[in-house]
């Protein structure tokens, strides 16, 4: 399955993907130490690393149904991350979406905005009505991001995150559509 924006294609996984994926944790690795959960962040070998995201992209080779993970595309083809959903605390009524694009230079030109969108836009289209999104009171670009696309801050954990000695919240935001009373 491929989804077209203005600026990137959402795409299915490849076996080629396999390799960005070991740069991008094991070399390229400033978006999981600062940015995506750095928290939960261990540095891997290499190895360990080929293994987990072997099995991580096999996984995703054969999606059937409503995809819950899509590769992040530019228009030209180049892999440049990914957009995923998960249940927040395994409450299926809480469908949270997240976006990663590890390569630096692709980042503040509009990518990450153009896949979250059309990957929102493909859930509401598979029926999702509530769409959340979750981060750390330290990403702020995420936040606005978030807020710009017309998520609300719906929960807030007070001191639940520790990223480099120091203390911030978790927060949860929800999509607000029109005429969402929740």
């Amino acid at each position: 399955m491929e989804l077209r924006g203005e600026k990137v294609i959402l795409r299915d996984m490849q076996m080629s993907d396999l390799v960005d994926y070991i740069h991008w944790n094991t070399i390229e690795i400033e978006w999981q130490t600062e940015w995506d959960a750095p928290w939960a962040y261990e540095v891997q070998t290499v190895q360990a690393v080929t293994e987990e995201m072997t099995a991580f992209v096999e996984r995703y080779l054969k999606p059937s149904g409503m995809r819950r993970h899509f590769e992040v595309c530019l228009l030209y083809g180049l892999h440049i991350g990914w957009v995923n959903s998960y249940y927040i605390d395994d409450d299926k009524s809480k469908l949270a979406v997240g976006i990663d694009i590890p390569p630096v230079s692709h980042r503040g030109k509009g990518y990450g905005r153009d896949a979250l969108e059309l990957f929102i836009r493909y859930l509401q289209n598979n029926g999702l009505t509530d769409i959340y999104t979750q981060t750390w009171s330290g990403n702020m670009r995420m936040i606005k991001l978030a807020e710009n696309m017309g998520f609300v801050e719906v929960s807030r954990i007070k001191d639940k995150r520790v990223v480099h000695g120091k203390v911030y919240d978790a927060l949860t935001f929800k999509l607000d559509l029109p005429g969402d009373m929740t």
